[in-house]
């Protein structure tokens, strides 16, 4: 019923081809009625017929007036009343006399009168022999505008001919400035020196006549052969310049909006420096513009000339250079550490690996933890973007290295993670590495890092749940289901996790969702409980990492970075580059204030005192927690601890710090006394990145080395 909104004329609107499904079908008829003693007018009537032969007739045909000149009203597009009077002669077609009246774009009434002969066509041709156009004057009445024989307009203002310049420079500007005031646009057409005369041309931009040389492109101009012309030229050998109108006249209205004219809102020279400047900084193209109109109101630019001026400036950067080669010399101008790999047959380059200076210097003092995440909609080649994030001991996170791969096959992630073994000689190889359920990163990994402890992420397991079964709940059951799970995931022991899962299992098949229990066992629990659930996983220091959250975190700040997920290669590697710039100084910042700084309800407890200002406020606050669990939990109800800060952080448990605080002096506890005097820091020196970061233990046991990273704090 859509395209009968759409009137329908003559044959072309037969009741047959319109389906019987429709409720309406669309009808056209002609009529003709009385319009003089000697003229006769012909109608097309359009509708629609609906099944009980009901007609609903096109609201805009006069079929009731029975006037020989017929008038009839209609609303404008705004809104506004507009009159339309016809005098048709007796003919085939629609030549007819017409007067029309209406409200111009800016709500002024204008009226024009135009002759038109019988013609043979369907489309009423018109030829127009004379033109008056009214426009409403400062006291409401119209005020009639007539148009010469060669169709120009009288003048309007004329520029002031005796006027003098020291320069050329000085009269094109002024020229120019003059005509824009006053609604036109004034460009040079040619110019000549001949000795010491010089004489330039100028025209107005709707002048001369486009000749396209376009051959698959639809193009269009504004020229329209405006007559106005005029010359300036030099006296005294071009230390005084003059000009003389030769054709003042235009045939064309003045300008009502310069927004639409490209030559009004061309940059200067000044302009263009400041868009440089700002595109340097990876200023977003809107906000430049924002920036251009905001300093000068009076500036008609519209967000396409920036975008325009940005990538005239990208091109004329990178002038001679293909992709790789700009990517290669970004890579070494930035002292990236970088690999690319190249397919064997054709040469080309289909994996790229790249580390900044400033991460390999963190990675170098905290391996221990990696997490591994693909990304798109990064680069204009719609690669996979591949990050691999670690962590601090302040909590913080960060960019460890980089890849553009060609595919997420198992070929590429084992290259990419051959390069990150590589890079680590003679560091300390990741402990634990965190995935989402790739089976070609998975098995990479497997191979490339045999001895680290390989986990999944809880989130995407998660996601791959909802995905599955979130149909088959309510919204009220989703969450309980939800919450049941999480609670069988965090189990600290095996035995409580067969407990939670005995309660899971009940709870699924008591609600006859057998089904989804199955496909959880299958597909989770069976296989893969020993890669998420806390009794398995915090068996190894860990950090607390259960989900590649972080690494999620880091695409969305690098593509907060981007002005289009259309990047270049190049643009990609500079807006990494900004947000490991940015990731070294907050991290910097934390070692500085966990150095100086103390919370005041860690002074509270007297069992933290000697480490204050020694160890990252971090994990301070880890074992204060663990300090208070331990008198709500084990001394009040008979808890058993678990153990899981110490199994995965290194940091002391309640059953741990229940038996210092029974010794007594624990200020001079040998741990204590390691945790405080922990030295030297891991470094964070850029001179000594290839360098083994030496850390100094901590507390008694395995691992002890993880354990001082997690919370010692290096100095900057």
């Amino acid at each position: 019923m859509s395209w009968f909104s759409n009137y329908l004329f003559g044959d072309y609107s037969d009741e047959s081809v319109v389906p019987d499904s429709y409720e309406g079908t669309a009808i056209s008829d002609s009529f003709e009625k009385p319009v003089s003693s000697n003229l006769r007018e012909t109608e097309v009537v359009s509708g629609i017929r609906y099944r009980d032969n009901t007609v609903q007739l096109d609201l805009n045909t006069p079929v009731e007036d029975p006037y020989a000149q017929q008038g009839y009203s209609n609303f404008g597009y705004g809104g506004e009343y507009s009159f339309v009077q016809q005098e048709c002669y007796p003919n085939e077609s629609y030549g007819c006399q017409q007067g029309y009246s209406n409200f111009g774009y800016g709500g002024e009434q204008s009226f024009v009168q135009q002759e038109c002969y019988p013609t043979q066509s369907y489309g009423c041709e018109q030829s127009f022999e004379h033109q008056v156009y009214s426009n409403v004057g400062d006291d409401g009445e119209p005020e009639d505008v007539s148009v010469d024989e060669e169709g120009c307009y009288p003048v309007t203002f004329s520029f002031d001919t005796t006027q003098t310049f020291s320069s050329r420079k000085e009269m094109v500007r002024w020229v120019q400035d003059t005509a824009k005031d006053n609604g036109y646009l004034i460009v040079t057409k040619r110019s000549n020196k001949r000795g010491e005369n010089y004489k330039i041309w100028f025209q107005c931009t709707f002048g001369g006549e486009h000749k396209s040389v376009a051959t698959q492109r639809k193009t269009g101009s504004k020229k329209i052969g405006c007559p106005f012309e005029m010359i300036g030229f030099s006296e005294s050998s071009g230390s005084v310049w003059r000009i003389e109108v030769t054709k003042a006249k235009h045939n064309h209205t003045p300008i009502e909006n310069f927004e639409g004219h490209a030559y009004a809102r061309r940059l200067s020279s000044e302009d263009k420096k400041l868009v440089k400047e700002l595109a340097e900084q990876d200023i977003r193209n809107q906000s430049i513009w924002r920036t251009l109109t905001k300093n000068n109101p009076a500036r008609k630019l519209i967000p396409k000339d920036i975008h325009n001026a940005v990538q005239k400036i990208n091109a004329e950067k990178n002038v001679g250079n293909s992709p790789m080669q700009k990517l290669e010399n970004i890579l070494i101008e930035k002292n990236y550490t970088y690999y690319m790999r190249t397919n064997e047959i054709s040469n080309e380059v289909e994996d790229v690996f790249f580390v900044h200076e400033k991460s390999f210097t963190m990675w170098c003092a905290f391996p221990h933890v990696l997490m591994i995440d693909a990304t798109y909609k990064t680069n204009m080649y719609n690669l996979p973007f591949v990050q691999v994030v670690g962590m601090t001991s302040t909590n913080k996170s960060f960019t460890a290295a980089c890849a553009v791969i060609s595919a997420e096959k198992s070929e590429n992630y084992l290259w990419v993670l051959q390069r990150i073994k590589s890079m680590l000689a003679g560091c300390m190889e990741p402990r634990v590495i965190l995935t989402d359920r790739d089976f070609a990163l998975m098995n990479a990994c497997e191979q490339v890092f045999p001895k680290a402890h390989k986990y999944l992420c809880r989130f995407h397991i998660q996601q791959n749940i909802n995905k599955n079964s979130k149909r088959k709940f309510s919204d009220k059951e989703w969450k309980e289901f939800v919450r049941t799970f999480w609670t069988l995931c965090e189990s600290t022991t095996e035995e409580i996790y067969m407990y939670n899962l005995e309660n899971f299992e009940a709870q699924l098949k008591e609600a006859d969702r057998e089904q989804v229990y199955d496909y959880m066992k299958k597909s989770w629990l069976d296989p893969y409980r020993e890669k998420f659930v806390s009794c398995w996983i915090n068996q190894t220091i860990n950090f607390r990492q259960t989900t590649t959250n972080r690494v999620e975190s880091m695409h969305a700040t690098l593509k907060s970075h981007f002005p289009s997920h259309r990047n270049t290669l190049d643009k990609l590697v500079l807006y990494v580059d900004h947000v490991v710039a940015k990731q070294y100084a907050e991290i910097r910042s934390t070692f500085e204030t966990s150095l100086r700084k103390v919370m005041t309800h860690h002074k509270k407890q007297p069992m933290l005192a000697y480490i204050l200002r020694k160890v990252s406020i971090y994990a301070i606050e880890l074992l204060s927690i663990e300090l208070k669990r331990k008198e709500d939990g084990l001394r009040a109800y008979g808890a058993s601890c678990g153990c899981q800060l110490f199994t995965s952080c290194g940091l002391p448990c309640a059953c741990r710090l229940e038996k210092l605080e029974n010794k007594g002096s624990f200020h001079t506890c040998r741990a204590w006394r390691f945790l405080s005097n922990a030295s030297p820091k891991p470094t964070m020196d850029s001179e000594q990145n290839r360098a083994r970061s030496r850390l100094a233990y901590i507390i008694q046991g395995s691992d002890r080395h993880v354990r001082n990273a997690y919370v010692s704090c290096p100095r900057p």
